[in-house]
């Protein structure tokens, strides 16, 4: 019973009173998931996790790449993160004509699994990589890729995770990547919404 209290006041406290959401709108959370607290680490950020907004049916849905590429209910999304809390942010070069272009690029990763090695190819996506592949598809690049050299792989989770996700594979810090983090950071971007 106290989780489902929770459920509904969490749904009244999030979203419905959002103003103006738009297809293409770019929406942050902390995840609460295990890789979190690496994500934190390596890249001194609360944003762990990043999706694209998209409008189906008068409902409101997030592009992401989780345990899968995957359509997930805004609600949903935003319950999966700490304390409910979510940041949108706008990118004013989205028309109805691009984000079409961005919709099937998305479509075309559907079910394709998470990737825990964070590579820059299309054989698995993680979130970041896949909202910035959608806006640079169409001609939008939300910042510039970084590579594993410029985050903080020094920290005992850092070392850890990545002998555990490499143990028979070649780990390069000269790998491209991008950290949600990076995608908020642009000044081109405006500010839709956030509960922090």
């Amino acid at each position: 019973m106290n989780h489902f209290i929770l459920l509904i006041t969490s749904l009244f406290s999030i979203g419905y009173n959002i103003p103006d959401l738009k297809d293409g709108d770019i929406i942050f959370q902390t995840s609460a998931s295990k890789q979190s607290e690496l994500l934190e680490t390596v890249t001194k950020s609360k944003y762990t996790h990043v999706g694209i907004i998209v409008k189906s049916s008068n409902k409101f849905y997030v592009a992401e790449a989780s345990s899968k590429v995957k359509i997930t209910p805004l609600e949903r999304f935003i319950s999966k993160g700490k304390n409910h809390r979510y940041m949108v942010l706008r990118s004013n070069e989205i028309n109805e004509s691009k984000f079409l272009k961005m919709k099937t690029f998305v479509k075309g990763l559907l079910g394709k699994n998470y990737d825990l090695k964070f590579q820059w190819n299309n054989d698995e996506m993680y979130c970041s990589e896949l909202v910035w592949k959608a806006f640079n598809r169409v001609g939008i690049k939300l910042s510039e890729p970084k590579t594993f050299r410029d985050f903080n792989l020094s920290t005992e989770v850092a070392k850890r995770e990545i002998l555990k996700r490499f143990k028979n594979s070649i780990f390069s810090l000269d790998e491209t990547v991008v950290a949600p983090v990076d995608i908020a950071e642009n000044k081109n971007l405006k500010l839709v919404f956030s509960n922090y």
